[in-house]
């Protein structure tokens, strides 16, 4: 899938709705409270006309779809996670776009979205970013112009700019290692 957006655009990744073992590796008691607290979070980041990246891995279960989606706002494109694959007809249904790879166009920036961390990505020698999720905040030891957008490493949603300011002084690495 190819897009182009605008600086209003805001990341995200893995927030895993209703996920028991992610409600605990983030220290809530349990998945409704995590639920609550991270539609809070897209709610109050996120207007009924941005549009926001879900670098994959939205929820755990195909009934969290119908409950979690109607309650977000903005225009949701998933680059689906290995959670989603299963569950895409269901995100469809519910007007998500979906795709297992995004090549995003802001302002002068490419972003090339993956759920997973790639070790080369397409124009990563022309300064191309590339945005996952997956890892959790866990390095994944590739340099270069790449970010976990996942709420884990961001204490939430991040914005465009924000995005700018961690990725793009980053070194611009050649894809054949030099």
């Amino acid at each position: 899938m190819k897009i182009e957006l605008n600086e209003n655009t805001l990341f995200t990744a893995d927030t895993h709705f209703d996920h028991k073992f992610a409600a605990q590796m983030r220290h809530f008691d349990n998945t409704d409270d995590m639920n609550r607290a991270i539609v809070s979070d897209w709610n109050n980041k996120v207007s009924e006309q941005d549009t926001i990246i879900h670098a994959g891995d939205f929820c755990w279960h195909k009934r969290t779809i119908k409950n979690i989606l109607p309650r977000l706002n903005g225009r949701i494109i998933l680059v689906l996670g290995n959670h989603d694959r299963s569950m895409e007809k269901e995100y469809i249904h519910y007007g998500v776009e979906t795709c297992l790879m995004a090549t995003i166009k802001i302002q002068d920036v490419r972003i090339e979205c993956c759920h997973f961390p790639l070790w080369a990505w397409d124009r990563m020698h022309h300064g191309a970013w590339h945005i996952h999720g997956h890892q959790h905040g866990d390095p994944t030891g590739i340099k270069g112009r790449i970010h976990d957008v996942g709420i884990d490493n961001n204490k939430g949603i991040i914005s465009f700019a924000e995005l700018r300011e961690l990725i793009g002084e980053k070194e611009i690495r050649n894809h054949h290692g030099a």
